[in-house]
């Protein structure tokens, strides 16, 4: 077609949950001008379109999780790393394609009844007999309701809030899951950092073993309730045994001084709401419902929210 040839070759893996994929094109005379490749698959994971159903990609201060509803549009995602993932959150399944870093760019349309994981390389121009060759990859990872790092056909989740109470905290979770059909041994390692690289907390290793239906989940104790509020880095080492090591990594905000700090407030707003007795029962029934709403709030950390409700209860 316009002077060239393109050849497409897909190689199913022998022990893994995907496929490979190697893109040629072969120019056949002196014309000019440029192109370049976009493969544009279709996808429907877990079968269908639901709320649950993201799309997550490397970014700066990890990875970086957007909704996907069905509403007719597209977007084109930094090319900030080597691989994005279309998670059906529901049923714990992810596809993930991996590309080559800096010179591809995803694009993903969120249809109705489909969604597209478009991969587009950078353009290039070629002479009479030269070829390029595109290569990427799909593979599909069980058991994972999201994806923070992706390496080596082993995918890693940090089951963490963005903010947490860290004076009751004992423990959080990170689960490891792979494409691999054959069984796996994984040893995960945790910290917690200042921003600034500075250790505070190490945990003990958790190795276990995972497969394409069942990933491995590793719980990490330690003694939370030492640090102060602010915002921390939580950093997981992943070594498969036999394979690569990689590193995921999730900010986290610890506010359990201001959630302290919070329920007191929400206990003396209780008390100034039955105080008073120049309110109607309606407003009095509203402020109950609003207070209830606030320490929903301060129990799950969402701090901006429930400073919100309190200025709403201080109203007259």
């Amino acid at each position: 077609v316009g002077g060239r040839t393109l050849t497409e070759k897909f190689r199913m893996e022998k022990d893994a949950a995907g496929f490979s994929a190697t893109l040629t094109c072969t120019k056949l005379d002196d014309g000019k001008g440029r192109d370049s490749f976009r493969w544009h698959p279709e996808l429907a994971v877990g079968g269908s379109m639901e709320n649950g159903d993201m799309v997550f990609y490397p970014g700066k201060d990890g990875a970086v999780k957007v909704p996907l509803r069905g509403a007719g549009s597209g977007q084109s995602l930094p090319a900030a790393g080597n691989w994005t993932a279309i998670v059906d959150s529901n049923d714990f399944l992810a596809c993930i394609a991996t590309f080559q870093k800096d010179s591809d760019k995803p694009y993903i349309w969120d249809a109705a009844k489909f969604h597209t994981l478009e991969l587009e390389n950078k353009p290039f121009s070629l002479k009479k007999g030269e070829k390029k060759d595109y290569a990427f990859s799909f593979h599909f990872v069980r058991g994972l309701d999201g994806v923070d790092a992706w390496e080596d056909l082993t995918a890693l989740r940090i089951l963490l809030p963005a903010c947490a109470d860290q004076k009751t905290l004992s423990s959080f979770l990170v689960k490891a899951g792979t494409a691999f059909l054959s069984m796996q041994e994984v040893t995960l390692e945790a910290q917690i950092l200042r921003e600034n690289g500075e250790k505070l907390l190490s945990f003990a290793p958790q190795t276990g073993k995972l497969v394409y239906e069942k990933p491995f989940t590793g719980r990490f104790q330690g003694a939370f309730g030492k640090l102060p509020d602010g915002i921390f880095l939580v950093r997981i080492r992943a070594s498969r045994k036999n394979g690569k090591t990689f590193t995921a990594e999730r900010k986290i905000v610890f506010a359990g001084e201001k959630l302290a700090l919070l329920r007191k407030k929400a206990e003396l707003l209780a008390e100034k709401i039955e105080a008073r007795k120049d309110r109607t029962s309606r407003t009095t029934y509203e402020k109950r419902i609003l207070l209830e709403s606030l320490r929903r709030s301060i129990a799950l950390a969402d701090t901006a929210k429930a400073a919100e409700e309190i200025r709403a209860l201080e109203e007259k």
